[in-house]
């Protein structure tokens, strides 16, 4: 069997809990395995699945901090979801940014957007992409009838 997925390192201590809260609060995520052994040193490795997508933890002592060099795009369907998993990220520690970017408790960086944005970024008409974006470059969280009355806007 052939598979990739990415691996995310972080501290032990830290690991079990930031796959409960990512697991708990994005679409279609489940906690898949642990696999911990008993040593102090000893790493945790968790298989987990967020919004259909599959990645791995290695828990560690002394793992280096995240950076926004690397960082997750969750799309989701409608406000509600994108409130859930922003309310859920800010309760557990994390640190609203701008332009649609939470950082959770944890380290990790979050880009948090609405399907109607990922349409209208990756679409071909140039006036819709750049009424989106240009919406959501004012806010924090992602307003999504916001964005909608933008791209209505544009499209004329």
């Amino acid at each position: 069997m052939t598979d990739c997925r990415t691996c995310l390192s972080m501290d032990r201590e830290k690991a079990r809990e930031a796959a409960k809260l990512w697991t708990s609060l994005a679409p279609d995520s489940s906690l898949d395995a642990v696999i911990e052994l008993d040593g102090p040193n000893d790493p945790v490795v968790i298989d987990l699945t967020i919004a259909g997508t599959r990645y791995q933890i290695l828990g560690a002592p002394h793992m280096n901090e995240p950076t926004m060099a690397s960082s997750f795009f969750l799309t989701v369907a409608d406000q509600a979801q994108l409130d859930r998993f922003w309310d859920g990220i800010l309760a557990a520690g994390g640190e609203e940014l701008e332009c649609s970017w939470i950082k959770d408790p944890f380290g990790f960086f979050w880009q948090v957007v609405p399907e109607v944005l990922t349409e209208a970024m990756f679409g071909d008409d140039t006036a819709v992409r750049q009424a989106a974006v240009e919406v959501v470059w004012t806010q924090r969280r992602v307003d999504v009838a916001a964005v909608e009355k933008a791209v209505e806007a544009a499209r004329g």
